[in-house]
Formats: C-alpha cells, structure tokens, sequence
C-alpha cells in the first residue's frame, strides 16, 4: 500500500472517528434535558447510577486482545492464528460476562439497601434496574468481540456507523419516552433492546469484512495463555476504574442523596463527551502501535504527532468549559444547575482533560502488548483518591469528591514520562517544555478573554457562542505568535498519517 493510500486511509479513519461523537453530543444534550426533568433529580440520580454499572461494573473489555493480536498477526502476515485469537478471546469474554451478569443479580438486593442507602420507597424499582442492567452488560459485551475486529482491521468506517446508528436510536427512543412521561424501567428496557440490536449488526458486519471469522474450541493453550496475559492487565484495569466509579457513585448516593449525584454526573457528562471525543480522535493509535510494535523510531514519531495533536484540542476545550461552564449550565438546564453544578464543570474539566492527554500513551501501551502498566497507573490513582474523598466529603460535599476524581487522572498524566522513559527511549523534555509553555500562555489569554466577555454579555445563547468563538480566535492568535503552529508543527502531524513515518 503506498503511503498516499495509507494517509488517506488513516485521515478517514480519524474523521470517522470524530463522527462517533459529534453526532451524539449534539443529541445528547437535548435528549439530557429532557430526560432530568422528565425523570426528576432523585429518579435521574437512580437512572445515572445504573447507567453506571451497565457501563462500569463487570464490563471488561476482553475483547481488546483481538484488536492487539488482529493488527499485530496481519501486519506480520500470520492470518492462520487470527481466528484461534478470536475463538480464545470469545470464551474468556463470555465466562466473563455470564459472571459478571450472575454477581449483579445475585447482589442487587444488598447493593440497593445496605451499600447505596437508597431511600425505601426507590427501592423496588432500583433493584429491578439492576436487574435490567445485569442483562445489558453480558450482551454489550459479547458485542465488544465484533467490534474489537472491526478496530483490528482499521475498519472504522464500519465500526463508527455501528456506532453513531446505536447512539442515534438509544437517544432518539430515550427522548421520546421521556417525554411521553415513561418512566426509569422504561429506558433501560429500551437501552436493552438497542444493546442487542447493535450486537447482531456488529456480528455481521464483522463476518463480512474477515474472512477468517469463526469460532472453534479448538484452539491450543498458547493462544489461550496468550490471551489470559494480555487480558489480565486490562481487566485489572478496568476493575480499578471500574470499582473507583461506582464507589463514587455509590458514595453520592448514601452520603449526600440522588439530588445531589445528579448535580454531579450532569457536568461529569460533558467531561466524558470531551473525552469522549478525544478518544474517538485517537481510535487508530492502538492498531498502529501495534503493528509498529518493532519500529520504535516510527512509533516515536506517531506517539509525538498524536499528542501535539490531542493538546491542541484538550487546551481548547478544558479552557472553555471552565470559563464558559456557568452560563452554559444556566442555559442549558436552568439556574439551580449553573448554582450546584458549575464548580464541579471546572474540575471535571481539568480531571477529563489530564485524562484526554494521557490517552495516546494509554493507548501506546496497550499496542506495545502492556496493559499492566495502565492497570498500575489506574489502581495507584484509586487508592490515593478514596481517602481523600471519605475525608473531604462532609465539609466539601461534591467537591471534595470530586478532587479525587482529578487525583485519579493526574496519576497516569504523570506516568506518561515514564512511559516514555520505559517504551520510547527516554523522558521527551524538550517536547513537553515547548509544547507546555506555548499551550499554557494559550489557556490563560483564552480564559481571560472569554470570561471577560461573558462577564460583560448577557447570558443568552448568542452571547455565549460569541464568546466561544472569540476565544477561539485569542487561542489561534496566541499560538501562531508564540510559534505554537509553526510549519513543523503540520509535518509531524503529516507523519501520523503517512505509512514512511
């Protein structure tokens, strides 16, 4: 494939990307309002925390084994080990989610009661949220298996539809419920029933772009083990994340009630939108790594195009929300929420922001066949934050959880250095000390320019894309004159996306 093809390939790869996230967002945010008032703080709190475990509890991501093996084996030509990779991954996956599934139903009635303190008259109807969300997980992740084929193959193009098709009918049914008055058990039957549905197209879809897709028991115990190594570190992981999160949730709940958990994940929403799209901008860094698993001089440049590329973004956009959090918050959902909520904005824009910039040496390490050290760095951010939050929340409330959220984040911020040291050859100072004092000065001329503005404007919606959009301009501006867009600056982000890099 010649390096032309392959950029353009990888170009469309990212803008599909993209697409995965600003379709939704932009649905999302109607779709949020409606259901809040809708649903009420206390029920929408009920509502989060479930969402929570469907998406937190015992959803591990085995299936990203097949993503590693898949770009690594085509890359070195050794299709005839793909499908017992994918048969090996598929077993693990489904032991795992038959578990996971078997643990929630089992637990419910003790979560709801004893560990989260919901009040006796949500009881009921919580426990039997659980129950729905126990069912939803086993299927999502069994359609993980296909949808970690998809990424394998750089067919994002496939994997984004699949994606933007499920986020479109899960909100659109989300929205009209809501609005017709339906209540909790309604949306997680419906967010069930769109589950399954996106698991049997991605099944299909994955059958038809691999030929080698199958399943077989026949696979040897070096696969097997293969795959149990790899996955170890990302499930462990993901149960560190994982166990943080719904101790957060959890924690809210019993100590300070449903209203005020839906203050709370209401800004974490918009923190996981903006990481969400970051994320969806660095899809293609996992298979890429893995197939430069031999070329370090090649990976280095990816891994410093990558993250150039991500901090232009994440400045932007943590500055912003936190500048412009307030008003939006009042806009978007009323006074009480730009009261309650918009302290928490700014932190949950500094947390998913530290986490934006980690994903590229998050997602370096999985390529390189590590995950173990993105389980280190998750479960050393758990263990610092828990203290900190059972210590801060009876005189801080909310915000003293949500430090600790921002100490879980800056743990594998930091370790992006050592990831460096370890992987890449040495700690990149002069890389991170250019690109730090250019992009610092950027987000304090943005953040002065934007609240100034908007101190000065009424809080309307054109007011506040005016001052969006002026500080986007400061941001520019700042950047070209401080030679934070210099030329070299479009050829190391050319390197990401030609084959000769």
């Amino acid at each position: 494939m010649s390096g032309n093809v392959h950029s353009k390939r990888v170009l469309r790869n990212i803008l599909y990307g993209f697409s995965t996230w600003i379709l939704p967002l932009l649905l999302g945010l109607v779709v949020t309002r409606v259901v809040v008032r809708s649903l009420g703080n206390g029920d929408y709190g009920i509502y989060a925390l479930v969402l929570g475990f469907i998406a937190y509890s015992f959803n591990f991501n085995v299936g990203r084994a097949i993503t590693k093996y898949l770009a690594t084996y085509r890359a070195a030509g050794d299709n005839e080990k793909i499908k017992d990779v994918i048969s090996a991954t598929a077993v693990a996956t489904v032991a795992v989610a038959l578990a996971g599934t078997m643990a929630i139903l089992l637990l419910s009635n003790w979560l709801v009661i004893s560990v989260f303190e919901i009040e006796p008259a949500s009881q009921a109807k919580t426990i039997d949220a659980l129950r729905i969300s126990a069912v939803t997980i086993s299927v999502f992740m069994i359609g993980q298996i296909a949808m970690a084929i998809l990424q394998g193959l750089h067919r994002f193009d496939v994997f984004s539809a699949i994606q933007v098709l499920n986020s479109l009918v899960l909100m659109s049914g989300n929205l009209i419920l809501a609005y017709n008055g339906y209540g909790l058990l309604a949306l997680l039957y419906w967010n069930l029933g769109v589950t399954l549905l996106t698991c049997m197209v991605a099944f299909i879809s994955a059958w038809r772009v691999l030929p080698e897709f199958g399943f077989s028991l026949d696979f040897g115990q070096e696969t097997l083990r293969l795959i149990a190594r790899y996955s170890a570190g990302v499930i462990g992981y993901q149960i560190a994340a994982n166990a943080f999160f719904l101790f957060e949730r959890g924690w809210i709940t019993a100590k300070l009630g449903t209203a005020a958990l839906t203050y709370y994940v209401v800004p974490m929403s918009l923190g996981i939108y903006f990481h969400g799209f970051v994320s969806s901008l660095a899809l293609v860094i996992f298979p890429l790594a893995s197939e430069f698993d031999h070329d370090r001089a090649r990976l280095l440049r990816l891994y410093q195009a990558a993250t150039k590329s991500i901090l232009f973004v994440v400045v932007i956009g943590s500055t912003t929300l936190i500048a412009l959090g307030k008003p939006f918050l009042i806009l978007w959902l009323g006074n009480d929420f730009g009261e309650n909520s918009s302290t928490l904005l700014s932190f949950q824009a500094v947390a998913f922001g530290l986490a934006a910039i980690s994903i590229v040496s998050f997602q370096t390490a999985e390529g390189l066949g590590h995950p173990g050290f993105n389980f280190r760095n998750a479960a050393i951010g758990a263990l610092l934050a828990l203290p900190l939050i059972v210590g801060l929340t009876e005189t801080l409330g909310n915000t003293g959880v949500v430090l600790g959220r921002v100490l879980v984040f800056l743990v594998p911020f930091l370790a992006i250095f050592d990831l460096e040291r370890r992987y890449l050859g040495e700690i990149q100072t002069k890389f991170w000390i250019y690109n730090g004092l250019r992009f610092g000065l950027a987000a304090i001329v943005v953040y002065i320019t934007e609240t100034v503005a908007s101190s000065a404007l009424p809080v309307t919606w054109g007011a506040l894309i005016f001052c969006g959009a002026i500080g986007c301009v400061a941001y520019l501006l700042c950047l070209l004159l401080s030679g934070g867009l210099a030329r070299e600056d479009g050829n190391l982000v050319r390197k990401l996306l030609a084959s000769e890099a």
